[in-house]
C-alpha cells in the first residue's frame, strides 16, 4: 500500500524514517539501511500529492495566495537530502524518478506560494516559514540533474531569499 500512487497522502512520518536510514548509512555504509531509504523514497515519490490533505490545500499552485505549503517543503527537503546521501544504491531511473517527483509535486507549489506572497512585507521574509520553503526549494535544486533548465535560477532564487530570512532569525538569549 505504501507504494500505491494513488494515496492522496500520510502525514509526516515517512520522511522521518528516510532521513535516518539514509544517514544511518551514510555513515555506517550498512545496505540494509541503504535499501530502507531506497523503499522509503520511491514510496515517497509515488504518492500523487506531497499535501497534508483535500482539505488542507488542493494541490495546484493556483491555491498558493490561501494555503502555505509546508508539507511540500518539508518533504522537498527531506528527500532531496536522502538522494544526495543514497544516490550511489539508487539506478539512474530510481534517481530520474526521485528528481521528477522533486520538481512536479514540491518546486512548482513552493515557487507559486513565494510568488504570490512576493511583497517585502511578506510573512515568510521574517519567520522561520522563509527557512522552509527557501531550504526545500534550495535543497530540491541542488540535486535536479544538470540538464534542467531551471536549476541554477531555482538555487539563486532560493540563496538570495534565505539571505534576506536569515539575519530576521535571532534566537532569544
Amino acid at each position: 500500500e505504501m507504494n500505491s500512487p494513488d494515496r492522496w497522502s500520510w502525514g509526516m512520518v515517512p520522511n522521518d524514517v528516510l532521513t535516518a536510514a539514509a544517514m544511518v548509512y551514510l555513515a555506517t555504509g550498512d545496505l540494509r539501511y541503504a535499501e530502507l531509504a531506497r523503499q522509503l523514497i520511491l514510496a515517497i515519490c509515488r504518492v500523487k500529492y506531497w499535501t497534508n490533505s483535500l482539505i488542507y490545500r488542493y494541490p495546484e499552485p493556483a491555491e498558493a495566495k490561501s494555503f502555505a505549503p509546508f508539507a511540500e517543503a518539508i518533504y522537498a527537503m527531506d528527500v532531496a537530502l536522502a538522494l544526495d546521501w543514497i544516490a550511489d544504491y539508487l539506478t539512474e531511473a530510481e534517481i530520474l524518478e526521485v528528481q521528477n517527483a522533486l520538481h512536479g509535486k514540491a518546486v512548482p507549489h513552493i515557487a507559486a506560494y513565494l510568488d504570490a506572497q512576493d511583497s517585502p512585507a511578506a510573512f515568510w521574509r521574517t519567520s522561520n516559514q522563509g527557512m522552509i520553503f527557501n531550504g526545500g526549494l534550495l535543497l530540491a535544486a541542488m540535486v535536479q540533474s544538470d540538464s534542467r533548465s531551471d536549476k541554477q535560477q531555482l538555487f539563486t532564487r532560493a540563496d538570495q531569499n534565505l539571505q534576506e530570512v536569515i539575519p530576521s532569525q535571532q534566537l532569544a538569549v
